[in-house]
């Protein structure tokens, strides 16, 4: 009976030994960018949108990481943040209700020269100026 516990025991720590050194058990939460500061403050202004193609026509960045998407149906307001080269803006419309979701959207940052912003959502390029 002694001998039997003994086994048991072994092979429980064993099989615990097992799947706690298994490589998926390891693996964590994927680490965040860094955020970029020196992007953020070239992207603070008033961006206009210089085709009608735009993701919105309008794009206020200030700082405090506040922001505001404008558009015909009313604007979204929100806070951004910069990772890597990513802007990645949260927030919700203008007149919605306090349980409202709020939308998340994110732009790859293309370049900036002098006061041209180009941003690439889903295929999709829009060019802004200051």
């Amino acid at each position: 009976m002694k001998q039997f516990f003994k086994i048991s025991g072994l092979i429980l720590l064993l099989c615990t030994f097992f799947f706690a050194t298994d490589s998926f058990a390891q693996r964590g939460k994927k680490k965040k960018k860094p955020r970029n500061f020196g992007l953020e403050k070239k992207l603070i202004g008033n961006w206009n949108a210089q085709s009608q193609q735009a993701f919105y026509p309008q794009i206020t960045l200030s700082a405090g990481n506040r922001a505001t998407l404008g558009s015909m149906a009313g604007n979204l307001n929100g806070t951004y943040v910069v990772r890597g080269r990513k802007l990645i803006i949260k927030g919700k419309l203008e007149g919605a209700p306090a349980n409202a979701k709020k939308r998340t959207f994110r732009y790859n940052v293309v370049s900036i020269q002098g006061r041209t912003l180009t941003l690439k959502r889903k295929n999709k390029i829009s060019r802004y100026t200051k």
